[in-house]
């Protein structure tokens, strides 16, 4: 009786390990789309190089861990704006800096200025289809979100499209898989 008792508790702990080791191995399968920079951390500043106080480059970012499927991605960066100013007009309360689309699947990363992977849309600064350095008006710390969007594949979009915002977010919101993000802040020197 003993002997049959030990091995149902060897049976039974071995049951556990392999069970504990099938979810392990699960849960790093599912694995979570991620964004960096090297130049950067959530939470932390802009650097002045990607200002309109310094080169008015795009500043570099890095992602990883694309769900499966992945066969695109989308880069937006933006900011919710502050109240108007005198002269401007009222319009859309979020400005973006950057709209980044049609990113083939083994991209992985957007090089500081880089211009030739995938489709630019159109900033809300000056309405090309081009990165437009954020230029903080008014004292105070400002908030960029840079959010990169895993898609199912690239978005169709009819010619002559004007690739604002609003429209990328919508034409890509079927084609989702996930989506990371990291907020930065920059705040303009007044000396």
């Amino acid at each position: 009786m003993m002997v049959r008792s030990g091995r149902l508790r060897r049976a039974a702990v071995l049951a556990v390990v392999v069970l504990l080791s099938v979810g392990v191995a699960a849960e790093s399968a599912v694995a979570k789309l991620t964004i960096s920079s090297p130049v950067m951390t959530a939470g932390g500043t802009l650097p002045l190089r990607f200002t309109c106080d310094g080169a008015g480059i795009s500043p570099p970012i890095r992602w990883a861990s694309p769900p499966a499927g992945t066969r695109s991605f989308a880069v937006v960066m933006h900011t919710i704006a502050g109240p108007a100013r005198p002269g401007d007009s009222a319009g859309d309360s979020i400005h973006a800096y950057l709209i980044r689309y049609a990113l083939p699947a083994a991209t992985r990363s957007l090089a500081a200025g880089q211009t030739t992977v995938g489709a630019f849309g159109v900033n809300t600064v000056n309405e090309q289809e081009a990165y437009s350095p954020p230029c903080s008006q008014g004292p105070g710390l400002k908030e960029y979100t840079i959010t990169v969007y895993a898609l199912k594949r690239a978005p169709t979009l009819a010619a002559g499209t004007s690739v604002t915002r609003p429209v990328l977010l919508a034409a890509i919101k079927p084609l989702r898989l996930g989506s990371a993000a990291m907020t930065v802040g920059y705040e303009r020197s007044t000396a």
